[in-house]
């Protein structure tokens, strides 16, 4: 790969307190520079644990004045953010493998037509 870009990962939570802390682990455990990645919240008005678990992950947190809409704070976060890259990962979805990023920013290294790429397989588990 050439040299990887800088990205954005955005993550948009209401109230996400029991799911947030492992989606997050995965996030940073992903195998691409840190000093690359800036990780941005924006939150709808949670009321749990949610923001200090950002927080301590190292996310920015904005509070959004839009509450429980999370299509519109998607768009705030999106202009919020710093890079051109935006990588927008729900916060009970989990990433795969380490590698998931470096996957999903390939296509736009390699090809500068592209403007969206989107994961096409989901697993569900109980756990």
């Amino acid at each position: 790969m050439k040299t990887p870009p800088k990205i954005s990962i955005v993550v948009i939570t209401l109230n996400n307190q029991r799911t947030i802390e492992k989606c997050l682990q995965c996030i940073v455990s992903q195998n691409y520079p840190k000093n690359l990645v800036e990780l941005l919240n924006v939150d709808g008005g949670s009321t749990d644990l949610t923001k200090g678990i950002l927080k301590r992950y190292g996310f920015k947190v904005i509070e959004s004045k839009i509450k429980r809409n999370a299509e519109a704070q998607r768009a705030i976060a999106i202009r919020k953010a710093k890079n051109n890259l935006i990588v927008s990962i729900d916060a009970d979805n989990y990433l795969p493998t380490k590698q998931w990023i470096k996957q999903m920013i390939k296509p736009f290294i390699d090809d500068p037509e592209i403007i969206h790429a989107g994961t096409m397989h989901f697993r569900y588990s109980k756990k």
